[in-house]
C-alpha cells in the first residue's frame, strides 16, 4: 500500500501571507491533546500503516501541522491578550483561554490535518451549503490523517451531538502514541514544543487535571465515587440542567481569567466546562483512555503537577 503524499503545492506555499521561506515569523507547535493534543526522522509527507494501530506521524509532519495551525490563529479571540504568551515576528500568541471544544473551533487543527492527509477537498465539494470548509475544519479529519475511524460503533448514524458523541477508543490511544512530541524537539529548530505548552497551552491542561482529581476523590460526607454520582446527575440533566450544574464547581479550580471582571459571561474554560468535558467522556465509555492521554503529556510537560 503506497501512502506516499504529493501534496500539488511546495511546503512553503502553507505559509502565511505574512511569512516567508525563511521563516520570518516563529512557527509554533499544537500539543496533540484537545480535541484532540497537540518531526525529522522520516522524508516530509512519508507515512506508513502500522497494522491496525493507525498511520504514524513523521517529525516534519508534526511540525506542519503546528505552523499550518499557529499561523492561522486569530489569536485576538480565545487568548488572552495580556500577561504571558509567546511573541513571535510581529505576532503574539497570549494564554489560550478554551478547552477541548474551544479548540475546535478556536485552533484550526482539523483545517491543517485534512490539508495535510489531502482530504478537504471532498468536503468543501460534497457540501451543498458552503462554499468552503466551516469554521475550524472538518472533526473528521483527524479520522482521514490517523486511518481510524473518529467514531465507535455505538456512533450508529448520529451526527455530531451536543448531548453524547461516543467516539473511538482506539483514536485517542492513536493519539497518545503518535501526537506527542519530546518537549525539546522544535518546530524547524525555531521554538520548542516545552515553549509552546509553557506559555499558550498549560492553563487548560491545568484546569482538566485538577477537576479530574476533583471527580476521582471520594465524597467526603457520603464516602460515595464523587465521579459516578456527578455522572448520573449528569446523564438526567437536559442542557440547562447541565450548565447550571457548572456553578457546583467553581471551586474546584480559579485564576485570574475567571474573575467577573475579565470573564462576565463565564466563557472561558473553568472547572465547570472541564467537569462537562469527563463526564461526557464517562458518557460514551472513553475517559480511561483520555486520562491516559492527559497523563502521559502531564509527566512529559508538567511533572511537577502530578507530584
Amino acid at each position: 500500500m503506497n501512502t506516499m503524499r504529493n501534496p500539488s503545492k511546495t511546503f512553503s506555499n502553507h505559509l502565511s501571507d505574512d511569512q516567508t521561506p525563511a521563516l520570518r515569523l516563529r512557527t509554533l507547535a499544537l500539543p496533540a491533546a484537545l480535541a484532540l493534543a497537540l518531526l525529522i526522522a522520516l522524508p516530509l509527507f512519508g507515512r506508513t500503516e502500522n497494522n491496525s494501530t493507525g498511520l504514524s506521524i513523521s517529525k516534519r509532519e508534526m511540525a506542519y501541522l503546528a505552523q499550518c495551525s499557529l499561523s492561522r490563529i486569530d489569536a485576538r479571540w480565545v487568548f488572552a491578550e495580556d500577561g504571558p504568551g509567546l511573541v513571535f515576528g510581529r505576532r503574539k500568541i497570549g494564554v489560550f483561554l478554551g478547552g477541548p471544544n474551544g479548540a475546535r473551533y478556536d485552533l484550526p487543527f482539523f483545517t491543517c490535518a485534512g490539508q495535510l492527509a489531502g482530504t478537504n477537498w471532498r468536503y468543501i465539494n460534497e457540501a451543498t451549503d458552503e462554499r468552503g470548509l466551516p469554521y475550524g475544519g472538518i472533526a473528521s479529519s483527524i479520522a482521514d490523517l490517523s486511518g481510524i475511524p473518529l467514531y465507535a460503533p455505538r456512533q450508529g448514524n448520529q451526527r455530531y451531538s451536543t448531548k453524547v458523541n461516543y467516539y473511538n477508543p482506539e483514536i485517542i490511544r492513536w493519539a497518545r502514541r503518535n501526537m506527542i512530541p519530546p518537549p525539546k524537539d522544535t518546530v524547524f529548530g525555531v521554538v520548542s514544543y516545552q515553549e509552546i505548552y509553557d506559555e499558550i497551552f498549560a492553563r487548560a491542561f491545568h484546569v482538566l487535571h485538577a477537576t479530574d482529581v476533583y471527580l476521582r476523590e471520594k465524597e467526603a460526607e457520603s464516602g460515595k465515587d464523587r465521579f459516578m454520582v456527578y455522572l448520573k446527575l449528569y446523564q438526567a440533566k437536559d442542557y440547562a440542567g447541565r450548565l447550571q450544574l457548572r456553578n457546583e464547581f467553581d471551586a474546584v479550580y480559579r485564576d485570574e481569567y475567571l474573575s467577573q471582571e475579565a470573564d462576565p459571561y463565564n466563557y472561558y474554560f473553568s472547572a465547570g466546562h472541564a467537569a462537562g468535558f469527563w463526564l461526557r467522556r464517562g458518557m460514551d465509555g472513553t475517559v480511561d483512555e483520555v486520562r491516559a492521554l492527559v497523563r502521559e503529556i502531564l509527566q512529559k510537560y508538567d511533572p511537577d503537577l502530578l507530584t
